[in-house]
């Protein structure tokens, strides 16, 4: 077992230093409460007699299976870690219902302050219970809880929508989880309807699916034949996945007949090939700010907004201009033709009104935008 000795040493500290910060009794600098805390969880030491007091945080998040929010628990864990507190998890499965109960057993711990991504906080029952000071995680913050950290969804629904109809598609579909279960799926279709408006252009309706198990399994018949989008917009990147899957299932090739875009940025959608096309948002960054806490977070005051933006496009190779899927269409039924790939990179910048908002820099990237026309030796490669 470790003792306080190793610890201090660890830190780089006195015994006395170390004392007084693990037994909160004394001054120390924000530095070395860091450095002591941090030796004493690396080294799994606890104070005599203080075992069972650690104060902890509550985290709800809807899925911990998805990448997203994953990424934003790791970083809440790492930045608790130095701050001295526990975490306790719970997950929503996209459930409003199972939202409120999720939240109560979290309170039965007594948490010391909750960081909470609802389903939709406007109406979210859970928000209504008596709660300790309250982080809001991926919502917009409301009167009652303006602590809040988030990205700006309707914008980027808006960009990435943008894009599909600067390279010719004008049949775009937005597929989504339901409306009910993410405000964060809702805001992206609303700015999907907003760049359609803004180009003159008939928004299809939207398809929604459930969020849980509901893209590993996803029929498109019935909507390529009614609606025939040339591109489909999915609300997050596990969603598009599951789109790509479903078009080859209906014998179509990505991009080769269907563009597919998303939203989140995750690893795997890099990992196949080619890549998805997607907007990148600041999900592990967004993790490391709500646990803006120490072991004064019960007189914590309330926290301003703070508002990230999406970062950029990722390589945008499951798109293509549009008027080559008509082309390709034409002569293959079957869809078996390909397409030539695009890349475009391009920052975001959040609209959203913020004082307290760092604006991001914007950088010059290079950009390729299609042309139409073959490679140099004129052949067309097959594409997954």
């Amino acid at each position: 077992m470790a003792t306080l000795e190793q610890v201090a040493f660890r830190a780089g500290c006195s015994l006395a230093t170390a004392s007084r910060v693990l037994n909160r009794n004394g001054p120390a600098s924000d530095l070395m409460v860091r450095k002591v805390r941090r030796a004493a969880a690396e080294l799994g030491y606890h104070a005599a007699g203080k075992l069972g007091r650690r104060p902890v945080v509550g985290v709800l998040i809807p899925s911990i299976t998805n990448p997203v929010f994953a990424s934003s628990l790791s970083s809440i864990q790492n930045r608790m870690l130095v701050a001295g507190h526990g975490v306790l998890i719970a997950q929503s499965n996209y459930d409003p219902a199972r939202e409120t109960d999720a939240v109560a057993a979290l309170l039965n711990d007594r948490p010391t302050g909750l960081i909470l991504t609802v389903c939709d906080p406007s109406t979210s029952q859970a928000l209504l219970a008596r709660l300790p000071p309250t982080v809001l995680l991926n919502n917009l913050p409301t009167a009652q809880f303006p602590a809040a950290v988030t990205a700006d969804n309707r914008g980027a629904g808006r960009e990435i929508t943008a894009f599909l109809i600067g390279m010719g598609h004008r049949r775009i579909l937005f597929l989504s989880g339901n409306f009910a279960a993410s405000d964060r799926a809702r805001l992206r279709y609303q700015g999907y309807l907003d760049a359609m408006a803004e180009s003159g252009l008939a928004a299809l309706d939207v398809m929604q699916i459930p969020f849980v198990n509901g893209f590993d399994q996803l029929d498109l018949g019935m909507a390529m034949t009614s609606l025939a989008p040339t591109a489909i917009i999915a609300s997050n990147d596990l969603l598009a996945l599951g789109v790509i899957g479903a078009l080859k299932r209906e014998g179509l090739s990505v991009p080769g007949d269907v563009s597919v875009a998303g939203f989140d940025g995750i690893a795997i959608g890099r990992l196949i090939n080619p890549p998805l096309t997607t907007i990148e948002m600041p999900d592990a960054s967004m993790g490391r700010r709500p646990p803006r806490c120490s072991s004064t977070w019960r007189r914590m005051p309330p926290l301003p907004v703070i508002s990230t933006s999406p970062i950029r496009y990722a390589a945008a190779a499951r798109c293509a201009p549009s008027e080559k899927l008509e082309k390709r269409r034409g002569r293959h039924a079957l869809g078996m033709a390909t397409s030539a790939l695009c890349l475009v990179r391009k920052e975001i910048s959040c609209a959203a009104a913020c004082p307290r908002r760092q604006r991001p820099r914007r950088r010059a990237l290079p950009s390729a935008r299609p042309t139409g026309r073959r490679c140099a030796r004129g052949c067309r490669r097959s594409s997954a």
